[in-house]
């Protein structure tokens, strides 16, 4: 039986549609594999599209900025990077509900809300910009940290934290003046300059990106106040 007959068979015996999910494929070295990358996105195109079912497939993070990609967007591919729209727009600092709505939810399902105390888990929330691996760790961390101290709810102290925690990890990024003011320039444009080399800062999510009608970039909330502060420093001397 082929795969696709297969496919057919067990969405009949379900009596509900079929969802693949095709992990890996963003572990590619599409950047020193120029062959790969036409072969699979391009020359190999109706090979993805063949399924007849829902598929989910992870790319490389280049895939998604190179000019071939508008190709695989007209032949009904509809992409996004994972991160849950919270904010109207890049200036627009107004909460978009359905997406707090949707982390909250997330939440719920994964996270003893007792264990923190009232407003925690809505700056968590806002702290975590969108990713919901970045919820996650911070409230574990903070958690962790409120344990460690024996408390039965972690406060906005352990929250903050466990953002130090994660801006560390960030900072190392930054070995250079150069990725401060690089980064600092996204957060002034809300874009990423593909000719810059910014694009390694999106898999580590130094930066982050909000897939709606007009696609923008921020600075991970966690980050952007380290990137400001270092930027002023470097200014004044």
């Amino acid at each position: 039986m082929t795969g696709r007959r297969a496919l057919q068979a067990l969405a009949s015996l379900l009596s509900r549609p079929i969802v693949v999910i095709v992990d890996g494929l963003d572990h590619l070295r599409i950047a020193d594999s120029s062959d790969a990358k036409a072969s699979l996105f391009n020359e190999d195109l109706s090979l993805l599209l063949a399924p007849e079912c829902i598929v989910v497939y992870t790319v490389p993070i280049n895939v998604h900025y190179d000019p071939g990609f508008a190709a695989l967007h007209q032949q009904r591919f509809r992409y996004t990077l994972g991160y849950i729209k919270l904010w109207q727009g890049p200036r627009d600092r107004t909460p978009f509900e359905p997406g707090w709505a949707f982390m909250r939810e997330l939440v719920s399902r994964r996270v003893d809300a007792g264990l923190f105390a009232p407003g925690v888990i809505e700056r968590a929330i806002s702290l975590s910009g969108g990713s919901f691996e970045q919820i996650l760790r911070l409230l574990a961390n903070a958690a962790d940290s409120a344990d460690y101290q024996a408390l039965a709810q972690a406060t906005d102290v352990h929250l903050d934290a466990a953002v130090k925690e994660i801006r560390a990890d960030f900072v190392l990024l930054c070995g250079s003046w150069d990725h401060v003011r690089r980064l600092a320039r996204v957060h002034q444009q809300h874009r990423i300059e593909v000719s810059a080399g910014d694009l390694e800062y999106l898999p580590v999510m130094a930066v982050l990106q909000q897939v709606n009608a007009a696609p923008w970039h921020m600075v991970n909330p966690v980050f952007i106040d380290y990137v400001l502060e270092t930027l002023l420093e470097i200014e004044s001397q």
